[in-house]
């Protein structure tokens, strides 16, 4: 697998629990420490996420690699 389809997976699984009602894009990005407006750039496909910024959003989330 490639770091590409792990970033990918990634925001598809961002997409999934804001979709759900697990969170918001407000509550997902204040507890992974991202702004808001760059979350909803990244969840739009507009702004891609760094390999730091991948992290944060794992560990927002509770998930490891």
């Amino acid at each position: 697998m490639t770091f590409l389809a792990l970033q990918a997976r990634l925001v598809a699984a961002m997409r999934f629990r804001i979709r759900n009602g697990e969170l918001t894009a407000r509550a997902f990005a204040r507890r992974a420490g991202i702004s808001q407006p760059h979350i909803h750039q990244v969840l739009r496909g507009s702004r891609g996420i760094s390999p730091a910024m991948s992290d944060q959003i794992l560990e927002g989330l509770g998930l490891t690699v």
